[in-house]
């Protein structure tokens, strides 16, 4: 059996693999003893990898790119654990949305309810059952008005979550980060 002593020149911005394991190194290369028998022949594979980083956009994130991520070395548990809390931060910020367009969706009706009020109760003016109306208008009237104060400070309180979970989605995405080796 014959040792043969492989150099391999290094890159810059690139290392050996986990497992790769030189024989000995110098400032330019790695050696490799590689036992080969007369006549025949031996394989090395040396495996590099170059550290870097990729930068995706939550917002971009598709079931494709999963699929091709992990084809390239990602393991597609961990991106899903990586981006498990943005996920539901976002399906909580949407949730959050939802609600507020449905309070401001409330507060419109309600507008445009009371400004039907207040033209039924011009038109009664010299009516028979203009009193009886009057009244029942103004009291609609009022517990409108307390509605939309109601309303008022939910539309405060709702935002301010809204802002919460806004700072807090962008704290979770500013800490996405996992490592993968690209095949």
């Amino acid at each position: 059996m014959t040792t043969l002593i492989v150099e391999h020149r290094l890159r810059p911005g690139w290392k050996l693999a986990d497992g790769q394991k030189p024989e000995e190194s110098t400032p330019g290369a790695e050696r490799f003893r590689v036992a080969v028998d007369p006549g025949k022949e031996a394989k090395l594979v040396v495996a590099e990898v170059s550290p870097g980083t990729a930068q995706l956009r939550v917002g971009d994130v598709t079931d494709a790119l999963i699929l091709q991520l992990s084809a390239s070395g990602v393991s597609a548990d961990d991106l899903q654990r990586a981006l498990r809390p943005v996920l539901e931060k976002k399906a909580e910020l949407s949730a959050i949305d939802r609600r507020l367009g449905e309070l401001n969706a409330e507060r419109a009706r309600i507008v445009e309810d009371q400004q039907r009020l207040r033209e039924n109760m011009k038109a009664l003016r010299g009516s028979a059952e203009e009193k009886q109306l009057l009244q029942r208008y103004t009291r609609q009237l009022d517990e409108q008005e307390d509605r939309l104060i109601a309303l008022q400070q939910e539309v405060l309180d709702v935002t301010a979550r809204r802002a919460t979970a806004a700072g807090e989605l962008a704290r979770l995405i500013a800490a996405v980060s996992f490592e993968w080796t690209a095949r």
